[in-house]
């Protein structure tokens, strides 16, 4: 299953350094979702990027793509909600710009990230009359937070938690949804 996943990125909301401002911005995302026989391998590959930046001040105010990989594991399926909503906790590598400890002197580097993953199913619920391609159309709320917080550049601080808010549309490209 193939997806685009545009919407917005909301960061520093929750415990930023005092010296940020939350800052927000179109974000696009594509992702690549494999699925295999045991319901607790369901492969992930993406990318996500925000082509025109984002507001405010802020270390998160770049528009480099982060790569992303990783396993999710379900917690709700559609079937136990009445088809409106599924609940999922991905574990990620993510390869990203600044990324890595603090030691790390390339411009990219890796860090793992949990995400608590809520779709609402507003195409099969709501729309299913406007034909097949609508009927795929999901709402999404992203909660990624990294698991290997880094140093802080300026402040050489640790934050253990500063959640990153991503939220929009998800459409199927290729393959089923369900």
């Amino acid at each position: 299953m193939f997806f685009l996943e545009p919407g917005m990125l909301t960061a520093d909301v929750i415990s930023a350094d005092r010296d940020a401002q939350t800052t927000s911005g179109f974000n696009v995302r594509v992702s690549t979702v494999m699925p295999t026989g045991s319901r607790w391998w369901t492969l992930m590959v993406g990318t996500s990027f925000t082509p025109f930046g984002t507001s405010g001040v802020s270390e998160r105010n770049l528009n480099t793509p982060t790569f992303f990989f990783g396993n999710i594991f379900p917690i709700l399926d559609a079937r136990h909600s009445g088809g409106w909503l599924t609940v999922s906790l991905p574990v990620l590598g993510h390869y990203t710009f600044r990324g890595g400890s603090t030691r790390n002197r390339r411009l990219y580097g890796n860090d793992l990230y949990v995400e608590a993953a809520f779709t609402a199913h507003v195409g099969e619920k709501l729309l299913s009359d406007l034909g097949p391609f609508w009927k795929q159309l999901d709402l999404y709320v992203y909660i990624d937070q990294n698991l290997s917080p880094n140093k802080d550049l300026t402040t050489f601080e640790i934050d253990r938690f500063n959640p990153l808010f991503l939220y929009g549309l998800k459409f199927p490209l290729a393959g089923s949804a369900r």
